[in-house]
């Protein structure tokens, strides 16, 4: 979010599709390396007998290496983000109700006390808007001195935004789809991984891990080629409740791998057909994230 929030500000609003999409793009190479590294790395005593012993703190901890390095790559991180300059004038820091109050107060008091001595007086914004729409002198003294005296109702709202409608349906469908974005690759690798007789496919981590390299390929080539250009298209919100549709049959197609007969009596179809159904679906979900 933070990232997403970064890029809105230092990008002009034509590259900004551009610029989400290498995200997305970050996520794909992430699904190809991550999973690469992590077998590499794991039980390194017995792919690696000549450089690492079985009595060694590494044989008698065969995944402890792919969580040093993991954890070693997210220090580096974490070090590298306190460099990262901020995006915002005055520290990025919000406005508290409190401050925005008096911040109102000071935009909307008069000029007068400021003017020297026998120096004509500036007239305010609100004074300015209100010759322009007509209104007489009574009703906008009025009106800007409770303005000056409730200033506190702006504030408030920005405050209270949880009241608002579109807000909390905006954090209500975020939630879903998070849950649904981490539920997702959890029942892949347990129905992928449990035997036939149980209703799995029956796969090894080297055919899952075929998966996934080319749900990451699928996923870099539909954030670099397809989603600037069909945001541009149909806009962020137009492009994302169509995603939304499209994600559905994908979700419904992929479990009919092992209930229909051409699919189930054919492994390498099977597969091919969980691979692409997969990749594709995988890619529909990253390109709504993005969109999000």
């Amino acid at each position: 979010g933070t990232t997403k929030m970064m890029l809105t500000e230092l990008i002009e609003p034509y590259h900004q599709a551009r610029a989400m999409s290498y995200m997305g793009a970050c996520w794909g190479i992430a699904v190809i390396v991550g999973p690469t590294f992590g077998g590499l790395l794991a039980r390194p005593a017995a792919k690696y007998p000549d450089w690492i012993a079985e009595d060694s703190l590494l044989g008698r901890y065969p995944y402890a290496l792919p969580n040093l390095v993991t954890a070693s790559i997210c220090t580096v991180g974490a070090i590298l983000l306190q460099t990262l300059p901020e995006s915002l004038p005055g520290g990025g820091k919000p406005l508290c109700c409190g401050r925005l109050r008096a911040q109102q107060q000071q935009q909307t008091q008069s000029p007068m006390s400021d003017a020297a001595p026998g120096e004509p007086r500036e007239e305010s914004d609100d004074e300015t808007e209100s010759l322009l729409n007509g209104d007489d002198d009574e009703a906008d003294g009025s009106d800007k001195d409770e303005r000056r005296s409730s200033g506190a109702a702006h504030p408030a709202k920005k405050c209270q935004f949880l009241i608002d409608e579109k807000p909390r349906l905006s954090i209500a469908f975020y939630t879903v789809a998070m849950f649904v974005e981490f539920v997702d690759p959890m029942l892949l690798s347990l129905w992928a991984s449990a035997p036939v007789s149980a209703g799995g496919l029956g796969y090894d981590t080297s055919q899952i891990g075929t998966v996934l390299a080319v749900t990451g390929s699928t996923l870099i080539f539909f954030q670099l080629l397809v989603y600037p250009s069909a945001n541009r298209y149909f806009g962020t919100l137009g492009l994302l409740r169509r995603l939304v549709c499209v994600q559905l049959p994908f979700w419904c197609a992929i479990p009919l791998a092992t209930s229909l007969s051409p699919l189930a009596s054919d492994p390498a179809l099977q597969y091919g057909y969980v691979a692409v159904m997969f990749a594709l679906r995988k890619a529909m979900a990253e390109m709504s994230f993005t969109n999000m």
